[in-house]
């Protein structure tokens, strides 16, 4: 496998629109990166121009070393899988299989070993002879891996490759590659748009918003300690909850005003929160910070019921949020709504008012421009660190 790294690297296009600001990033021989981010952030910009599709602007990129730049894709060693399969239609799935190594001119033997091989893996023996025609969206999918696979290239890129599959195969076939990537010890770099893929696949997530890179590191770290407010409302499922709030002087310390009610700060933001005070900040609350109850010592909201949603084993409560509250992107959200993840109970009518008591070891403070307030120091930006 392969070391890439992207120095400096940017893209702008020809009519001046801006894809990609400059990218530094590190991805570690045998690591999966997952880039993660809304559609036209630029993660489809940065394995295009990995793979050649499309030039830099500037910076540049390495694999083992050597700049790419210069080469041709061709010349490149990397295999892509795009969202749509690519298979040729009137093709088997052996001779889509075999379709790589026949253009790179192997010899027959070597094309049989490797396709049975590949076969093997991705348990597709029995399907060798069948047309894409005849094959389920999961199945398409594995065959597209494997025609990448049977080159046995340096670097795979993924592009959305589950995007058309229903969201049961969706998760079976993540649960393949990230099996897949383990047995190979192969350097993949996937792109999504969704962050429970971003979350359960890779060693590694990186978060680009605007062509900008956000933050870089272990999904729980960044699920953890959100370097800003876009990491925070971007990750999680519900996102975070992030409420405008007031901060003041409370007997000698800090304190936070939400509407009608107030909250204690955990000790870790106390010092960095002193210069915030008498200013509105954010305050982040993930739906799982908040549970029904109160009882003395305080740390309590007050709030309506609006809506609430069974999913089973647990269920989500929406509810009026006590201040304005605002997306990943700062835009403030009419009208505002607290998300409250509970274990299953009785059901709760919408327009019922109840107490939420809340973790405030588990508050998060921005500023007003969305950067993290009081956040412990990030891990280093190109290590390839895992959560174990």
């Amino acid at each position: 496998m392969a070391q890439v790294e992207f120095r400096g690297l940017g893209k702008t296009f020809a009519d001046g629109t801006p894809a990609l600001q400059e990218l530094d990033v590190t991805v570690a021989d045998g690591e999966l990166l997952v880039i993660v981010g809304p559609s036209g952030c630029g993660k489809s910009t940065i394995l295009r121009l990995l793979a050649g599709f499309e030039s830099a602007s500037r910076g540049d990129i390495l694999i083992d070393g050597r700049s790419v730049l210069a080469q041709p894709p061709q010349e490149r060693d990397i295999a892509m899988v795009f969202q749509n399969y690519a298979l040729y239609p009137h093709m088997s799935v052996r001779d889509n299989l075999a379709f790589p190594l026949r253009m790179a001119k192997r010899p027959r033997a070597v094309i049989d070993k490797q396709v049975h091989a590949v076969a093997e893996v991705l348990d597709l023996k029995e399907l060798l002879r069948k047309k894409p025609s005849e094959l389920s969206g999961g199945q398409s999918q594995r065959v597209a891996m494997g025609r990448a696979l049977v080159r046995e290239p340096k670097v795979f890129l993924l592009d959305e490759p589950l995007s058309n599959l229903d969201p049961r195969l969706r998760g079976q076939v993540r649960a393949e590659i990230a099996a897949l990537q383990r047995r190979l010890n192969s350097t993949m770099i996937y792109v999504t748009h969704d962050q429970v893929e971003a979350m359960t696949l890779g060693h590694r997530v990186a978060v680009l918003n605007k062509g900008e890179l956000q933050q870089i590191g272990a999904p729980q770290t960044l699920y953890d300690q959100p370097c800003n407010r876009f990491v925070a409302g971007f990750l999680g499922s519900p996102p975070m909850n992030l409420c405008e709030a007031q901060l003041y002087r409370h007997r000698g310390d800090v304190a936070v005003r939400l509407g009608d009610d107030s909250l204690a700060p955990p000790a870790r933001l106390r010092q960095a929160l002193q210069r915030y005070r008498g200013n509105t900040v954010l305050l982040g609350m993930r739906p799982e910070a908040l549970t029904l109850g109160s009882g003395e010592g305080g740390n309590t909201i007050s709030v309506t019921c609006l809506a609430e949603e069974r999913l089973g084993h647990e269920r989500l409560l929406h509810a009026a949020a006590p201040s304005t509250t605002v997306d990943c992107n700062g835009v403030p959200q009419s009208p505002g709504i607290l998300s409250i993840r509970l274990p299953s109970g009785p059901a709760m009518p919408a327009g019922t008012t109840v107490s939420l008591r809340v973790d405030v070891e588990r508050l998060y403070c921005f500023t007003p421009i969305g950067k993290a307030i009081g956040r412990l120091a990030d891990e280093p930006p190109n290590g390839f660190e895992t959560d174990s």
